[in-house]
Order: structure tokens, then sequence, then C-alpha cells
């Protein structure tokens, strides 16, 4: 809205900030049980919210900052997070290279890979 300016931090929070005069915070919402890497605002139809974090997740947020959903599935802290720029789908990276593709509208996983420079799948290495 362009009134509205979002932040995440150590202390778990989801925070929301006025844009307009000393940048008064507005709101603050818990719910990763870890600190939290990234907020990201995903334009649309109904927008959304999506943030990554130390505790294994993702989470979903209405614009509001209500929690909608945790996607999960990570083995290790979760530090990279993109959105497609139709907002259909999310993108998630791990410390450990793990990457999770996921579908914003129900939170579903819909491909999940290594992406950790010289990772090799146990399989393909079985057959050199």
């Amino acid at each position: 809205d362009g009134k509205t300016a979002w932040s995440v931090g150590a202390d778990k929070q989801l925070r929301a900030w006025t844009i307009a005069a000393e940048g008064k915070q507005i709101r603050a919402v818990g719910g990763h049980g870890n600190e939290v890497f990234k907020v990201l605002y995903v334009p649309g139809k109904t927008p959304q919210l999506v943030t990554c974090s130390a505790d294994n997740t993702v989470r979903l947020w209405g614009e509001n900052g209500n929690a909608v959903k945790t996607l999960a599935g990570h083995t290790d802290w979760v530090y990279a997070l993109a959105v497609s720029g139709d907002g259909a789908l999310a993108a998630s990276g791990t410390w450990n290279g793990e990457v999770r593709v996921w579908k914003l509208a129900d939170g579903s996983n819909v491909a999940s890979f290594n992406a950790s420079p010289g990772y090799q799948p146990v399989a393909a290495a079985e057959k050199k």
C-alpha cells in the first residue's frame, strides 16, 4: 500500500512500520521459533508475506501480519527465499544446500533438491 514496511530479525518477530513520519512501529507478531532472516512481500489478489527462519521453516502471513501457513520439511536453517514473478511459487534454501519449491496457494512442496556445489546424489555417485 506504500504506507507500511515490514522487518524481521533475531527477536523472532515480524514487525510492521509506518513509512511516513518517524517510522513508528504498528505491529509485532511472533510465530517463528528462532531468528527470522528474510521477509518478502507477495503482491496479488490476496497479498501476503513470506518469511524464512533458523527454525527450519518458511511461513506465510496475510498482508496484515496474521499467520496463514507454516511450510515445514527443511533439515537446516532456511536462509534464502525467492518468490516467482506471478506470486504462485516460492523457493527456499538452507545452509546445507537443500532447496524446496512451494506452491503458495496451498503450501504444497512441488520440488526438492540439493544445490550444494559438487553434490551428487548417491545413485549418480554409484554409477561411476
